[in-house]
This record gives C-alpha cells, structure tokens and sequence, in this order.
C-alpha cells in the first residue's frame, strides 16, 4: 500500500472514531495502527460492547484511497471501570488484553474483557512459544520452501523457484509439516502466520491490574 497511503487510512480510521464518538468522550492514537477511545457514562459491560461492535461496524465500511477501495479490519478490546479494574493502568491493561485476544482468534472482531481470558492469553502465548521454537528447527533450506509455501505457490512453482525437483520439495513439505506438529498445510500457513503476526509481542506484562470503558 505504502506509507502514504497507509497514513491516508489512519486519517480516515480517526475520522470514523471521531464521528462515533459522543460530546464528553475521547478518542487518541496510541500509535502505530492502534486507537483507544475512552467513553463516559456506559451503564454496564453490555453497553461497552455494544459501543465496541458499533465501533467495528464503522470501521469495516471499505476506503477510498487513490480512486480504490481498501477494505481494512480492526480487533477491538473492551475493559470497563471500574468492574473490570480500579486504576488506569490495569483498565489499559484489560482493554489490551481483550484486543490481542480478539487479534489472536482472528481479527475483525470486538472482545470484552472477562478475568477468563487470563487463561485464554496464557494458552495463546505457549501456542505461540510453540510455533517459533519449531520454526527454529527447521533447517536453511525448509525455511526457504516454507517462505514460499506460505504465499500459495504448488510444489513444481516451489521447485522452479529454488532450482530442484518437486519431489525434493514435496521431501522438505512433509518434514517441515512434521517439525511443525501440523497434519495440514492450511493449519501450518495459520500457525506461522500467526507467529509472524506478533501478535502477543507487546502484551500485557503483569496480572496485577486493576481498570473505564474502552
């Protein structure tokens, strides 16, 4: 897309944000791709939620960037306080949690903090420690045929590419399957796609937190 395109898209997210948001409430960049939008006076968590999956429909509705459209999806998380924590930090911290949760199932939805997915983000991050720790079994050669597994190319395209036969690549398919522990290439492309993701790169450091409604 390129820089300045994708900046384009930022300014528009902000824009959508912006319309959906009331008089009283706040929205900011946080950085990167990453919004936060505090809103005041929601009764409950149902209500969160229903701000948060209002949020997500405005935010699926495609761009137009350049006379193209751009379809973009987003992850949102939900915290609410002081239900879900009691200081600014650990209210942050729930809201975040929910979102790399809903990143880690997907993306493209709206989840609501609950003290469960503490569990559901420690089985998350061992799937994840798992995935890179086979990856790095794989040999110099497997990485080379996995990086073109990963972009949909047949094993003859595999073989032309890196200059040997389809059988050999079909030898390094099966072996990169099993360092892998996966019985499909369609489960081993969402693994190592969700590894590459980053998604739990920056998640939340400490269950201590304690947290108003994002």
């Amino acid at each position: 897309m390129g820089d300045k395109n994708a900046d384009l898209v930022l300014i528009q997210v902000a824009q959508r944000l912006k319309r959906c948001m009331r008089e009283g409430d706040t929205s900011a960049r946080l950085g990167g791709d990453e919004f936060a939008a505090v809103m005041e006076g929601l009764r409950d968590a149902e209500g969160a939620r229903i701000a948060g999956e209002r949020l997500l429909q405005a935010l699926a509705a495609p761009y137009v960037i350049g006379g193209k459209e751009v379809q973009v999806t987003a992850s949102i998380g939900v915290s609410v306080y002081p239900t879900d924590a009691g200081n600014h930090d650990g209210f942050k911290r729930a809201a975040n949690l929910a979102m790399y949760l809903a990143k880690d199932d997907g993306g493209n939805r709206c989840q609501s903090y609950s003290p469960a997915l503490e569990n559901d983000f420690v089985r998350a991050a061992a799937r994840h420690d798992d995935t890179r720790r086979d990856l790095a079994s794989l040999t110099r050669r497997e990485r080379q045929v996995l990086h073109i597994l990963i972009e949909g190319k047949a094993s003859k395209m595999i073989a032309f590419l890196l200059g040997t036969s389809p059988r050999t690549i079909d030898a390094h398919r099966a072996s990169i399957m099993s360092k892998m522990h996966t019985r499909s290439v369609q489960e081993l492309v969402r693994r190592v796609l969700d590894a590459r993701g980053m998604v739990l790169r920056h998640a939340p450091s400490d269950a201590n937190g304690n947290q108003k409604a994002a």
